[in-house]
């Protein structure tokens, strides 16, 4: 699954977080309810198939990584009391074959791991009856076998077949098709918005743009001057953010965007989509200004905000 596929799912599942968030204003339009409901179903099919092919892109790798560290946790533990156990008792072979390195532990291979595991749970179960003023008993014994189990699964799971994978991903286009067919619709149900509820129809637009990372970035920048010289003011704090107003219409995932003026009082960020930003710039010595930004497709230029001294 490339990265194109990837970031066509993640503006779907924007989209429907931001229909989710309007629901009464986007229901309220023709058919947008029973066109919601179509989108929602072909998004969770588009959902399991891409989480499959993710699994198996990833060889398992999150829940593996998950198993592996929660193994070396319980490994490094039982070392550590078996090790407390053999300095008390003198006992330095024991001590020599239980105790570890946690550095060399993480790096080791999958194989060696597991036999790590198995030989420091067979010194365990050797010792069971001294080691329980040592944490160590049935139960952690139990957990320490399981934790192994857990982790030995991981790494034998099967991948999937080439045909499988084929069959897969055919289906996730075909579905992809499906689901923009669906949202096309809503989009020109939504489109009667743009004069009526511009805040909610700019979300939205905003939303339903993929992310292309091969493209052309988009900038917002602008200018901070002294209101009585209408010189450059460098070093002033530029908050970047959204607007009451896209916020109550869904918002579009953004954060907060923080920057300070340069030398020549100039700012340039990458624009953050369509829509109405709060802009706040402030300056020890100057009193605050809050004022507002409109930024297009294109970004947004020549912002020119005067500070006034204090």
């Amino acid at each position: 699954m490339n990265n194109r596929v990837e970031n066509k799912i993640s503006m779907y599942q924007t989209a429907d977080a931001v229909l989710d968030k309007n629901s009464e204003t986007a229901n309220a339009l023709p058919k947008v309810s029973e066109y919601r409901r179509e989108f929602k179903t072909s998004l969770g099919t588009i959902s399991g198939i891409a989480d499959k092919l993710q699994l198996d892109a990833k060889g398992q790798t999150i829940n593996k990584e998950e198993k592996r560290d929660n193994l070396i946790g319980v490994i490094l533990e039982n070392s550590t009391n078996i090790t407390a156990y053999a300095v008390a008792e003198e006992n330095t072979l024991l001590l020599n074959e239980v105790k570890l390195f946690e550095s060399k532990v993480k790096r080791m291979p999958d194989t060696e791991l597991v036999n790590l595991g198995n030989a420091i749970y067979k010194k365990a179960q050797e010792n069971i009856g001294a080691l329980k003023d040592h944490f160590i008993d049935g139960q952690t014994q139990a957990a320490f076998l399981k934790a192994i189990n857990d982790y030995k699964n991981t790494t034998s799971m099967p991948r999937l077949t080439i045909s499988e994978k084929k069959n897969l991903n055919k289906a996730l286009v075909e579905e992809i098709k499906t689901a923009q067919k669906i949202l096309d619709k809503i989009t020109a149900q939504v489109n009667m918005l743009r004069k009526k509820n511009p805040d909610f129809h700019s979300v939205y637009t905003s939303a339903i743009k993929v992310i292309n990372t091969g493209g052309k970035a988009k900038f917002v920048s602008g200018k901070i001057t002294d209101s009585a010289t209408g010189k450059p003011v460098a070093g002033a704090s530029i908050k970047f953010e959204q607007s009451a107003e896209m916020m109550k219409a869904g918002g579009n995932g953004v954060a907060a965007i923080n920057k300070k003026s340069a030398e020549k009082g100039g700012f340039k960020i990458k624009s953050p989509g369509a829509g109405t930003y709060t802009v706040t710039v402030s300056k020890p010595g100057y009193r605050d200004v809050v004022t507002s930004a409109v930024v297009t497709d294109d970004g947004a230029g020549g912002i020119v905000i005067t500070l006034d001294k204090a």
